[in-house]
């Protein structure tokens, strides 16, 4: 993958394109660092979040916000494990911004967000939903019941598309739902989704390829629109935090910039002039982006190509191929009972993670 320079949206860029908006961010720690990054611009501070701020959970306030519900307000709820709860929100005359921690695609605090949703739009005195940013997979399929493969993923695919399902019929017209695939992560991650009874790391880093593939088509199938974070950021290992699988304020400054573009393009707004750039991997196929009133698959290609449901980019087909050439004769997993597609996926992740 070759390194371009990715413009970073200002403060004045997201104040503008969400004002008067309501957004809804909802899913794991991943998504809850997005939400913080998201309201940190909204004060009028061009600044990256701190290390601090990173890591900040639970708190009646993080970043000027408002915790709701769970986190502290909730010892039941505390720790790493599926009960945890956490409802957040930041708001002014002007903006509407609220967080809430899954750790399942369809569970209590889901149907809590539908309910919710169903009351403001019955309500002519409450806002309605503009933008829900979801996501959900590694919780979904390591919390509740020994990770074993085909079956437990079965039952997520089956929970999402009911999730999705039921969100369809309850989002207001015109709301953007935008799903976020999983971010990669390092074989021997230790965020605490990770307990010390999930011992197949390794093996789930290789499945979530497959689980993005499917819950990105799937979400396109509702009609969602679909940013592709695993594509984009599994070649910017160097930025990943120490436990292996959350990442750094500058690749979370990046994320913001891209929901805001594909956000804007939809709208087909300007964005403010940016303030800075930064690196960015993109494809040596990749189209250059273009004016913001062009059509967001321009500027995000979600699942460009693909290779027996692994998304591939032109570089990394050519490390494959260099993988064919060797299989036969130097290459051990040390993981057991591999498919082929899932060799080549372990062997390419390895890649990036300099494991070769």
């Amino acid at each position: 993958m070759k390194m371009t320079k990715m413009h970073l949206v200002n403060s004045e860029s997201i104040q503008d394109l969400l004002r008067f908006k309501y957004v809804i961010f909802a899913g794991d720690s991943c998504m809850r660092t997005i939400y913080k990054d998201m309201v940190l611009l909204l004060q009028g501070t061009d600044r990256l979040l701190t290390e601090q701020e990173l890591k900040a959970k639970s708190k009646r306030s993080i970043c000027n916000d408002h915790l709701l519900e769970g986190g502290i307000y909730s010892s039941s709820t505390l720790g790493n494990n599926s009960t945890y709860y956490e409802k957040r929100a930041y708001f002014t005359t002007n903006h509407l911004m609220k967080f809430v921690f899954l750790t399942r695609c369809l569970n209590a605090q889901m149907f809590s967000i539908l309910k919710e949703i169903d009351k403001h739009n019955h309500d002519p005195k409450l806002q309605k939903p503009d933008v829900i940013l979801l996501n959900s997979a590694i919780w979904d399929i390591t919390q509740y019941r020994d990770y074993g493969g085909e079956n437990v993923e079965l039952e997520y695919k089956t929970m999402l598309n009911e999730c999705f399902k039921l969100l369809s019929e309850f989002i207001p017209e015109n709301c953007i739902v935008i799903w976020l695939t999983t971010l990669p992560f390092s074989e021997d991650a230790k965020a605490g989704v990770f307990n010390n009874s999930y011992h197949r790391k390794k093996f789930l880093r290789i499945r979530i390829l497959e689980i993005n593939t499917y819950s990105s088509y799937l979400a396109s199938k509702y009609g969602f629109e679909v940013i592709d974070l695993h594509r984009l950021f599994r070649g910017r290992t160097e930025h990943r935090v120490d436990d292996g699988m959350h990442y750094d304020e500058i690749v979370h400054r990046e994320i913001t910039t891209i929901i805001a573009k594909h956000i804007a393009c939809i709208w087909n707004v300007k964005l403010s002039v940016p303030i800075s750039s930064l690196p960015l991997t993109i494809d040596d196929d990749e189209k250059t982006p273009r004016d913001n009133d062009q059509c967001c698959k321009q500027i995000l290609a979600s699942i460009v190509d693909k290779i027996d449901n692994v998304q591939l980019t032109i570089e990394e087909k050519t490390v494959l191929e260099q993988y064919f050439k060797l299989k036969n004769d130097t290459i051990v997993f040390d993981v057991e009972n591999l498919s082929d597609k899932e060799k080549q996926a372990m062997y390419l992740l390895n890649y990036y993670e300099k494991l070769l």
